[in-house]
């Protein structure tokens, strides 16, 4: 799928999760490369796209000792955070964001 095309059913389908998003598809083939970004990792559209549901994570403490049988332990606390926050952090870190999106446009 081309990027245009990702990111217009991804707007679409923001829209039809969470009503209250809304974007024009009219100017999408003039969006920079930097405006798309700017989209895609805005809270709003975030939210809308991927909701509000919890997902897990693990946050890792970095406090490890070495117990006496010589095993190391790590303390790690749980944090649950919500999806689009999640899916947000996740997305940040791929090379093609685009892409990322694109799996969540079948479900």
């Amino acid at each position: 799928m081309k990027d245009r095309e990702i990111i217009e059913k991804a707007i679409i389908k923001a829209s039809q999760l969470d009503g209250s998003f809304s974007c024009e598809l009219e100017n999408i083939d003039r969006l920079t490369g930097l405006e798309i970004n700017c989209l895609i990792f805005s809270h709003e559209f975030a939210k809308a796209f991927f909701g509000e549901e919890n997902s897990r994570t693990w946050l890792y403490e970095y406090e490890s000792w070495e117990l006496p049988n010589g095993r190391l332990t790590e303390n790690y606390i749980e944090q649950t955070i919500p999806s689009w926050k999640y899916h947000l952090q996740k997305m940040v870190l791929e090379e093609e964001p685009l892409k990322y999106l694109e799996k969540f446009l079948n479900d």
